[in-house]
C-alpha cells in the first residue's frame, strides 16, 4: 500500500524525471547546432551551442539526482539494481 507521502514524492519524482527528460533533449538539439557550426568552420556559433547544450545538461542531471532521491522511499536497500558486476562496464 503506498501512503499519501509516498504518492506525493512519486508525483513529484515523475514531475523531476520529465524535466530531466526535456533538458537533455534540448542539449542534444543545441549539441547538434554546435556540430553543424563547426562544420561550417563557425567557432563563435560553435562555442555558443556547445555553452548552451553544456548548461542544459547540468540542469537534466540536477533533475535526474532529485528524482533519484524521491525515489528512494521505494527502494530504500536499493536491492533491485542487481550486483555491481551485472552493471554495464564503461569502456
Amino acid at each position: 500500500m503506498v501512503t499519501k507521502k509516498e504518492h506525493e514524492l512519486d508525483l513529484q519524482a515523475a514531475d523531476h524525471h520529465r524535466k530531466a527528460a526535456h533538458h537533455f533533449e534540448i542539449a542534444a538539439h543545441e549539441h547538434m547546432k554546435a556540430a553543424e557550426a563547426d562544420e561550417h568552420d563557425d567557432h563563435v556559433t560553435a562555442a555558443h551551442h556547445a555553452h548552451l547544450a553544456y548548461g542544459h545538461q547540468i540542469e537534466a542531471v540536477r533533475h535526474a539526482e532529485i528524482a533519484a532521491v524521491k525515489e528512494e522511499h521505494s527502494d530504500p536497500d536499493d536491492e533491485d539494481h542487481g550486483k555491481p558486476e551485472d552493471h554495464v562496464a564503461d569502456h
